[in-house]
C-alpha cells in the first residue's frame, strides 16, 4: 500500500472580545441632555440614534435604553446597554398675578405628591398665605426634578357696600 505522508501547521489566533466600559444608568429631567460615552473598541454604532462615535450627547424624551454595538480592529464584536430614565418636572403654578382686598388673604398652592418646596418667604410648605402685596415664587423640587413660578398679588382698598 502507499505510505504517502504529509504534515502541515497552521497558526491560529484568537483574538479577545472587546471590553466594554460604558456609562452608568441615568435618571434625567425631562428635557435634559445626557452624555453617554464607550470605550474598548475601535468603532462604535449606538441605537437607537445610529451614532458613530464613541461618545454620544443626547435629549431623550421618554425612558430610553441605548446599545452600543463596539468592534475591534481584529473585527470582534461585543455589545451593551445604558438605561436612561426621564423623569416629569413637578407642577408649579401658581395662577395668574391678582388682586385681593387689603384687609383679605389668599392662598398660594402648589401641592405635589412626593415634593419638597421652597418659597421666596423661606417657607418650605406646600402652600402659604399671602396678605401683603408682592411678588412670591416658589421652588417645586422633586426626584431632583425642579420647577419654578411666581405671582404678583396686589393690594387694595374694598368699599364693602
Amino acid at each position: 500500500v502507499n505510505a504517502c505522508k504529509a504534515k502541515d501547521s497552521v497558526l491560529l489566533t484568537v483574538n479577545p472580545l472587546p471590553i466594554i466600559i460604558l456609562s452608568n444608568d441615568t435618571v434625567v429631567c425631562k428635557e435634559s441632555s445626557v452624555t453617554l460615552t464607550a470605550s474598548g473598541g475601535g468603532q462604535y454604532l449606538w441605537e437607537p440614534t445610529g451614532n458613530t462615535t464613541a461618545s454620544i450627547t443626547t435629549i431623550p424624551l421618554t425612558t430610553t435604553t441605548y446599545i452600543v454595538n463596539v468592534t475591534t480592529v481584529n473585527l470582534c464584536f461585543a455589545a451593551d446597554s445604558v438605561k436612561i430614565t426621564v423623569l416629569d418636572y413637578p407642577l408649579a403654578d401658581l395662577g395668574n398675578d391678582t388682586t385681593i382686598c387689603s384687609d383679605k388673604n389668599i392662598e398660594l398652592d402648589v401641592t405635589n405628591p412626593a415634593a419638597s418646596y421652597l418659597w421666596s418667604t423661606l417657607a418650605t410648605t406646600s402652600s402659604i398665605i399671602i396678605s401683603q402685596a408682592g411678588t412670591y415664587s416658589v421652588e417645586v423640587t422633586s426626584n431632583s426634578c425642579k420647577t419654578k413660578d411666581s405671582v404678583k398679588i396686589n393690594t387694595e382698598d374694598c368699599i364693602m357696600q
